[in-house]
């Protein structure tokens, strides 16, 4: 879960914990982690597709997506060095979690992104499956591809997100993948299966589920359209050790629904990546009842 997103360019190896084990200062990498996941955020790296030089020349990109506007906005922006990184970032997380906050000088928006996970030192497959399909979508969409650090879910690769919308996608291919790209442009979701449709990284997951499945019955992609449980109260709401979650959902034009989402063990282990051992493995599932209106 995570209200906003700051991806920051970092060229070069990444290992297991891309955050604190690339080229990146460590001491830094750690710092910049807990300013941002203390607040909601998530902090990955991003390259260009096919990037793996040694070391960083040039203007540091950064972007940052984020949820405070009914329509989701996505900021870039570059810094030259560690000390002007240090500088900008308080100013950028004002802007994604606090209302009426500007962006710091130099940061505006940018076109929709797609951030495609490939650190192979995380999971075989998210460099096997991921880098090819980052260097297909870079060739259909140049400029507009990035690749990225561990995004979870590895089991699933392909896997991305997609910035402003925070759309998660698994199993993905070219074809899902642009059309996610076109229906963000358009402030929409993209149209996707359970099997392709992780749900938006806004929510924790049972409210991600109830929110994918929900608009997949209805056909509803448009962000603003929807309103999913209670925000202010998730925590509390759908605590994480149980296996059954009732989440409210709502419809702007006044239809509302109660989804029963439930965590169910697989009857089979499988592996949770490539080449791992099998353990036991869970999935979600959900019902949804149209509340009737007096």
């Amino acid at each position: 879960m995570a209200r906003f997103w700051v991806a920051l360019e970092q060229p070069g190896p990444w290992r297991h914990t891309a955050i604190t084990e690339s080229r990146l200062d460590q001491t830094l990498a750690w710092w910049l982690d807990d300013a941002i996941t203390s607040v909601g955020g998530r902090l990955v790296l991003i390259r260009g597709p096919g990037e793996r030089g040694e070391s960083f020349v040039g203007r540091r990109q950064i972007l940052i997506s984020s949820t405070r506007y009914e329509d989701p906005v996505l900021l870039q922006g570059s810094v030259s060095d560690t000390a002007e990184l240090e500088s900008v970032l308080p100013g950028l997380i004002r802007w994604a979690t606090l209302a009426n906050t500007a962006p710091p000088r130099g940061f505006g928006p940018t076109d929709s992104v797609l951030l495609v996970c490939t650190n192979g030192r995380r999971d075989q497959c998210c460099a096997t499956l991921g880098r090819p399909l980052s260097s297909e979508l870079a060739a259909a969409a140049p400029g507009r591809i990035w690749e990225t650090s561990h995004l979870s879910g590895h089991r699933f690769a392909p896997t991305l997100v997609v910035l402003p919308t925070m759309q998660m996608l698994a199993r993905a291919d070219t074809g899902l993948a642009l059309a996610a790209l076109t229906a963000a442009d358009r402030g929409l979701l993209a149209w996707a299966d359970s099997q392709h449709d992780r749900g938006r990284s806004v929510f924790e997951t049972p409210r991600q589920v109830a929110d994918s499945v929900l608009r997949h019955e209805i056909g509803e992609h448009r962000l603003a359209q929807i309103r999913v449980g209670s925000p202010d109260s998730a925590a509390d709401a759908y605590p994480p050790e149980s296996q059954a979650y009732s989440v409210p959902v709502c419809h702007r034009d006044g239809r509302s629904w109660q989804v029963e989402v439930h965590r169910v063990m697989h009857a089979e282990s499988l592996p949770p990546s490539c080449g791992a051992a099998l353990e036991p493995a869970a999935s979600w599932t959900a019902t949804i009842q149209q509340v009737a209106v007096d």
